[in-house]
């Protein structure tokens, strides 16, 4: 198994008042699939991504990934979410004072990657993204669309084993939005394992496997 989650539950309070935003989920994912999680706001779909991303950390229940989530200290956790997870979120993390070539390389000079290595593993990104001709440009001088493959390229530059993508196409009109789901397409088409959530069903069709939440339960 790629990736699976035991009886995962996540609590959050309210006041005095619990709320549960997953309730004794269990999950997959296969080496290679591309599976779209649908849900309205609320059903638990972003929460289960951050928890697969490391970004949160269940209540109860295990997320197993080579090796089980809560078996890595913090620093084995900081390596696998550098080297091993690609994030994309809906609004457009870029640093808008940096060119487009260090928007991407920030990951590999976390890594400590060598200057030539970087270089060329930035050109690649671009490249899948169909950005090359503006990696000397400002961020800020790019389309929504043309940020977001940014982001795409940043999440794909160390070569992560896991695609996480959070409602990428939300703040991106009709054009943008086929441009990065058939940039998702082509990297799943070349093995990229990719995780979406999204609220939106024409978007999830692209997918290979639908999982639908509600409540916080899988359907």
């Amino acid at each position: 198994m790629f990736l699976s989650c035991e009886k995962l539950s996540k609590n959050y309070w309210v006041g005095d008042q619990k709320v549960t935003a997953l309730d004794q989920v269990d999950f997959f994912v296969e080496k290679g699939e591309y599976v779209a999680i649908v849900g309205e706001s609320g059903s638990g779909k972003s929460t289960l991504l951050n928890l697969i991303g490391m970004i949160d950390t269940p209540t109860e229940g295990r997320i197993y990934r080579n090796r089980f989530y809560d078996e890595m200290s913090e620093i084995e956790k900081a390596r696998f979410r550098n080297k091993e997870l690609g994030y994309v979120f809906q609004s457009f993390f870029v640093e808008p004072s940096y060119s487009v070539f260090r928007n991407v390389e920030i990951p590999l000079l976390i890594q400590g990657i060598d200057k030539e290595i970087r270089k060329k593993k930035v050109e690649e990104a671009l490249e899948s993204v169909g950005l090359v001709h503006r990696a000397n440009h400002k961020a800020s001088d790019l389309s929504g669309g043309e940020r977001q493959r940014v982001c795409i390229a940043r999440a794909i530059v160390t070569g992560p084993s896991l695609l996480l993508a959070d409602e990428p196409c939300g703040n991106l009109d009709s054009n943008n939005t086929k441009g990065v789901l058939d940039l998702f397409q082509k990297l799943n088409d070349e093995g990229t394992t990719i995780l979406m959530v999204t609220h939106s069903e024409i978007d999830a069709q692209r997918a290979k496997r639908i999982v639908r939440l509600m409540d916080g339960r899988i359907l």
